[in-house]
């Protein structure tokens, strides 16, 4: 899949003004679904192959 990217400002009249949204991309085969997380989380994940260090489960935001 090709993701295609945009920078958050310029997409901000898209997307809706209240409520709980998810920012995702998908074709017939994936669906790719774009998550913040804090760098620390981010350069471990990206080290280990895992979630883990200051990464927590109970700090997920669950639709």
């Amino acid at each position: 899949m090709s993701l295609v990217t945009e920078l958050y400002r310029s997409q901000l009249d898209q997307l809706p003004k209240s409520g709980n949204h998810i920012v995702a991309q998908y074709d017939d085969r994936s669906i790719v679904v774009y998550q913040a997380y804090r760098p620390a989380i981010g350069r471990f994940a990206a080290e280990h192959g895992y979630f883990g260090g200051e990464f927590k489960f109970e700090q997920l935001s669950i639709l």
